[in-house]
């Protein structure tokens, strides 16, 4: 039981937290680009081809 090996779960701990944080937020932008824009983009042509 050294204090070395004691803080290195911690900075594995918050590497790990910091990579999770990571990859949420990029599926996040990803489900974003997929989903929303292109419902946008088929909003504003709805609207475009809508007006007289």
């Amino acid at each position: 039981m050294t204090k070395p090996a004691s803080h290195l779960p911690a900075i594995l701990t918050a590497l790990a937290s910091t990579l999770m944080l990571a990859s949420v937020m990029g599926v996040g932008w990803w489900v974003w680009e997929q989903a929303i824009t292109p419902l946008l983009t088929a909003l504003i042509w709805l609207h475009v081809i809508v007006q007289p």
